[in-house]
């Protein structure tokens, strides 16, 4: 450890005072200093892609089966008005 005045020396004011100053200013520049080793970037980078990637895979497929929904409801549809107008022009007859 460094140099330690003790109470009452001139210097403890001054001691205090660094030590204080250095536990604010170390936490402070913690996030400025890169905590991890470019290796584990990435890794955390490649999890996240893949996090990414297999939710935007289950989205295409919902997506996909929510289209086919769609496209045969408005089969459904088109056929139920077809029906009702071939009803129409044989009762108008």
């Amino acid at each position: 450890m460094g140099f330690k005045p003790r109470t009452g020396s001139p210097l403890w004011p001054f001691s205090c005072w660094t030590r204080l100053a250095t536990s604010s200013l170390i936490p402070a520049l913690k996030p400025a200093v890169p905590s991890s080793l470019p290796w584990q970037d990435k890794r955390f980078a490649s999890g996240k892609y893949q996090d990414v990637y297999a939710e935007l895979n289950h989205i295409k497929v919902r997506s996909e089966r929510e289209i086919e929904q769609l496209k045969e409801h408005l089969r459904l549809a088109m056929a139920a008005l077809q029906e009702k107008e071939s009803l129409c022009n044989s009762v108008g007859e």
